[in-house]
């Protein structure tokens, strides 16, 4: 009778050990059936560089991608920008410190413009849905591009004729962060970094147009 009673039991707890085992997973799966996957995704522009040295910005965006299986719900995305190391790569490149470059007080100083770059840094979307692009995308801060235009004009465009062979250095990368949660209301962060990139540029003249071709290259890093 004993040997039946612990049998019994046994038995029972096999039965509540896997029956906990299939909630986990139900749970898992389902889970895993609302998982968004939100990616940043790069980009390419060709741009008209006028007889000044003024390139044609048009606003430039990445896109926001939901690659997974569930809506993503208050999406965050912060950009993260280390302005000073710009600031000296643009230095290096302005020895005789002509042009007025400084940033203070969450205002940068990029020669003849200013940008407020509190208000250039982060962007919310109250849900980003699957298989779908963002409409809005993410905008790029405007310093980026006017900063690297300036980087590229003076570093390429007006280099010295008779100047030792060209070797630039890298524009300093940027990250997007990135906060959503799920419908069951679970948190994911996630990191990217962007590098913008020359192609071929090309010095406009009086008569004609020059030109830029410029790449946004956007990879996941760990958060």
């Amino acid at each position: 009778m004993e040997l039946a009673t612990q049998l019994t039991a046994f038995a029972a707890l096999l039965t509540s050990i896997v029956t906990m085992f299939t909630i986990l997973e139900m749970r898992k799966q389902r889970v895993v059936s609302h998982l968004p996957i939100l990616k940043v995704l790069g980009n390419h522009v060709n741009l008209v560089i006028d007889k000044n040295q003024n390139w044609a910005w048009n606003r430039e965006k990445l896109k926001i991608g939901n690659f997974g299986k569930g809506v993503a719900l208050d999406v965050d995305v912060k950009w993260e920008v280390d302005i000073n190391k710009i600031i000296s790569l643009l230095q290096k490149y302005d020895p005789h410190n002509v042009k007025e470059l400084k940033y203070e007080n969450n205002v940068l100083k990029l020669d003849t413009s200013t940008h407020f770059v509190g208000n250039q840094s982060q962007k919310f979307f109250p849900a980003i849905s699957v298989d779908s692009i963002t409409p809005d995308e993410i905008i790029i801060p405007n310093y980026l591009t006017t900063a690297f235009e300036s980087y590229i004009n003076e570093a390429v465009l007006n280099r010295p004729d008779g100047s030792k062979s060209l070797n630039l250095d890298d524009f300093p990368s940027v990250d997007v962060l990135i906060k959503y949660q799920d419908i069951n209301q679970n948190e994911y962060n996630k990191k990217f970094s962007l590098l913008i990139n020359i192609e071929s540029v090309s010095k406009g003249g009086e008569s004609n147009d020059g030109s830029a071709s410029v790449t946004f290259n956007v990879h996941e890093v760990s958060a």
